[in-house]
């Protein structure tokens, strides 16, 4: 038969392994429809009687016979006994055509082996070999039926033709369960190249007997096997395989377990030389398309001609065009119905690559592995994959599509609440506008009072990183959801206004945090060498850097002197406009120096405003300490609730905060350090190839770097390596 008796299950493909206490049931509905075609060889064969059947006796030693079936001769019938009750393997081989076997009892002592008699089947396809093995058996007297599979009763030629082999035995192990499964969770047996299984397996009978068992793949059509693991041990749990470790081709410099149909199977290796097989499973191994996107607005078209997919939409607004292809053809989407998709919730991941996917599989069988996308375009309908929030100044935050940051919401979970955001600038405006949520902000309403300048450059940043999201008023916050600890480190220009040291915001806001058990992320609108002794020794604020990595991370304007962070201030204007603080990103691996781009041309999608093209903004300081970038020259809302453009590393900063407030949100066992290599390994190249002095790692990507959080949060040994290749 062309399948095997499998069922599906929510957490992958299981293969029922049979065993039996006391006498072995009849089929029972259920049990019958996953057996394929059992109906026509049963009745083909109903009225043999049990004295027909080849008496084999009692089993106390192995046993083998041989013999054959064709459309003349359909079936050979079996009987033996068992003293007491005990393990049991039968096993039938030798094929060269599909044969397959019955086993039951005679239940109710008619003599006759009823339809009712029959509980047992072992019916793989084509020439595989078929098993039925049990961990203890009752004793009793048992009949096995070895019939000739037919697709087609009605024509005899199509019956099978084949000589077999079958043995008893009474082995010393068994394997009482085998389950793989994909790795990514996108509820299939069907893997992309590079992808990973989940191994479980337990073995029954003596533990001394065992040496070695070993999960053995073999490709349609090879004769060979390959060899995917080891293990000495009885029982495996959700044991990882990263199948693009192993390579089946000459094509030995990408090594990969390369596209086709397996056969896997796991063996276990007696101490004594012999082996024993639990029942193979069918696993595809298929091959995928990369399709890396801009980080201008893009189109990705898939169409019938493509097999499976993986798409980076990086920047702007991306949408997927699946030219000819209706929505009806959709199986899932992220292992649901289609029509289940909200844009304000997550849905099930495939962890793949190192990160997560959003999975569409279509009902030919092709999956689509998809991230930073907008849209998705049937040829019957359109579906928005992200909200579009109803602020009015929305539609001109450009900064939102160029770094990914409407997919990123997504991930947004009640975890997001438990990582602080600080500000550490000029402060708040004592007049509150709705589109900022006085529940979440924290802050001495005596001392903390931004009248810096007329618009409030502390109020700007706060705006953009936690305004309110889809309230009707004012622009969309990066971070809807975490508190916001604000200082004002500058004071202002009325005579009594106070300002707070460095380090005292740094040291209060740490305790505060602890006491509250939160995680941190500061946004340092500060530059200049002045902060590195602000309120101490150099060596002082380094101590609070170094002592913070597991629980904090410090975003650190990179300075708008145009000058190279790495050189020493050679003038007082440098030394107002240096990195400082930004610098010791090169020491501490929590801190992060932001540089700033801006966008050169526009382009609108569906009403939004994208940016096409980039530039690094001339002002921003540069050199091998540049961490990486965000954007500048964005909207936001003034001390007087009016929206403004915001400019400088000053605005480019509270971007890169508020993202990786987001990023921790998503998993919170990250440290500081951690937060920085997500953020760098995501970011979006800008400029020369990798990394350079102007753009650092390149363009913050919220979307990317959230969702490697996530899957390392959810699998880490899974994500642990980094195969996706992120660059534009």
């Amino acid at each position: 038969m062309s399948e095997a008796q499998i069922r599906f299950t929510d957490s992958g493909l299981s293969i029922p392994l049979i065993s039996s206490i006391g006498p072995i049931s009849p089929l029972s509905q259920d049990q019958t429809s996953t057996v394929r075609s059992l109906q026509p060889p049963v009745d083909s064969v109903i009225d043999n009687t049990i004295a027909q059947a080849n008496n084999l006796g009692i089993l106390t030693a192995p046993v083998t016979r041989t013999g054959s079936v064709d459309g003349n001769d359909l079936v050979d019938f079996y009987r033996f006994s068992l003293p007491q009750d005990s393990s049991l393997l039968i096993t039938l081989s030798g094929l060269t055509a599909d044969v397959d076997m019955l086993l039951g009892q005679d239940l109710n002592g008619d003599q006759e082996m009823d339809r009712i008699d029959w509980s047992r089947a072992a019916t793989l396809g084509g020439r595989s070999e078929d098993r039925l093995s049990f961990q203890s058996l009752a004793a009793g007297t048992y009949f096995l039926r070895v019939y000739a599979y037919n697709p087609d009763p009605a024509d005899r030629s199509k019956t099978a033709n084949s000589n077999y082999q079958l043995q008893f035995q009474r082995p010393e192990l068994l394997f009482n369960q085998f389950e793989l499964q994909d790795a990514s969770g996108n509820g299939t047996l069907q893997i992309l190249e590079q992808g990973a299984l989940r191994l479980n397996y337990d073995l029954v009978g003596r533990s001394e007997s065992l040496r070695t068992v070993s999960l053995e793949a073999q490709l349609e059509g090879e004769s060979s096997s390959i060899v995917l693991g080891n293990w000495s041990s009885f029982s495996q749990r959700n044991t990882l395989i990263d199948l693009s470790g192993f390579d089946s081709s000459s094509n030995t410099t990408n090594p990969r377990l390369r596209s086709g149909l397996y056969s896997v199977r796991a063996v276990a290796t007696l101490t004594n030389g012999d082996r024993q097989f639990s029942r193979p499973t069918s696993l595809r191994v298929a091959p995928w398309q990369q399709m890396t996107g801009t980080l201008a607005p893009d189109v990705f078209t898939v169409d019938r001609s493509l097999d499976h997919a993986v798409i980076l939409g990086l920047g702007g607004s991306d949408v997927l065009n699946l030219s000819g292809i209706r929505s009806s053809e959709v199986l899932f989407l992220n292992r649901a119905n289609l029509d289940q998709y909200r844009p304000d919730r997550l849905t099930n991941q495939a962890i793949f690559g190192g990160t997560s996917f959003d999975v569409l599989q279509l009902n030919d069988g092709r999956e689509i592995y998809f991230q930073g996308l907008e849209r998705l375009n049937f040829d019957d309908r359109s579906i928005a994959l992200t909200l579009t929030p109803n602020d009015p100044g929305y539609a001109n935050q450009w900064n939102l599509r160029a770094t990914d940051v409407e997919n990123a919401w997504r991930f947004n979970t009640p975890q997001t609440s438990q990582v602080l955001l600080v500000s550490l600038d000029t402060g708040i405006s004592p007049t509150f506008q709705p589109d900022l949520d006085r529940t979440r902000l924290v802050f001495d309403a005596e001392t903390v009072t931004d009248d810096y300048n007329d618009n409030g450059h502390g109020q700007q940043a706060v705006s953009i990183m936690s305004s309110v999201v889809n309230n009707g008023d004012g622009i969309a916050g990066i971070n809807p959801l975490s508190p916001v600890y604000v200082w004002d480190l500058y004071g202002g220009s009325q005579a009594n206004q106070s300002r707070s040291p460095l380090q005292t915001a740094l040291t209060e806001t740490l305790r505060y945090a602890r006491s509250n058990n939160l995680k941190v992320v500061f946004q340092g609108g500060i530059q200049g060498e002045d902060w590195l002794t602000n309120s101490g020794p150099q060596s002082e604020l380094e101590t609070i850097l170094s002592s913070s990595e597991s629980d904090a991370f410090y975003a650190i304007a990179a300075g708008n002197g145009g000058i190279n962070l790495d050189k020493p201030a050679l003038t007082e204007v440098e030394s107002e406009t240096s990195g400082g603080v930004a610098r010791l990103q090169g020491t501490y691996g929590n801190v992060a120096s932001v540089g700033a781009v801006q966008r050169s041309e526009v382009q609108t999608v569906d009403g939004l405003v994208n940016a096409k093209t980039f530039e690094r903004a001339g002002y921003s300081n540069f050199g091998r300490n540049l961490t990486l970038v965000a954007p500048t020259l964005v909207p936001s809302l003034t001390a007087k609730g009016s929206e403004q453009l915001f400019s400088g590393t000053s605005a480019a900063n509270p971007n890169l905060a508020a993202i990786a407030a987001l990023v921790w949100g998503a998993n919170l066992s990250l440290t500081g350090t951690q937060v920085r290599d997500i953020l760098t390994e995501t970011a979006m190249d800008l400029g020369a190839l990798g990394r350079d002095d102007f753009y650092g790692a390149g363009l913050v990507n919220a979307d990317a770097a959230v969702r490697r959080a996530y899957a390392l949060g959810r699998d880490s040994a899974l994500a642990r390596g980094w195969k996706i290749f992120i660059a534009a």
